[in-house]
């Protein structure tokens, strides 16, 4: 699931856009996902993470695919646009 989030800066180029995919989850305990940042032309300018989601928001989550990309997003310091 790809969202945009305001504009940060990434090598070689600046990131818009923030990939959230391929989630491993552990019933009732939590979750993680791999997420990537592309620039506007949707090219990867970071290599890929593994993000959890908090306590919260995994009880939160209803199989939303954005709301797991706005959480990861935040966890990551990032501002979904």
């Amino acid at each position: 699931m790809k969202i945009n989030i305001a504009p940060v800066s990434a090598f070689p180029a600046q990131a818009t856009q923030l990939d959230v995919s391929d989630g491993h989850v552990t019933l009732g305990q939590g979750a993680h996902f791999q997420a990537i940042l592309l620039d506007a032309n949707s090219l990867a300018v970071s290599v890929p993470f593994r993000v959890g989601l908090t306590e919260e928001q995994y009880n939160g989550w209803i199989g939303d695919d954005v709301y797991v990309a706005n959480a990861v997003a935040v966890n990551l310091g990032l501002t979904p646009a």
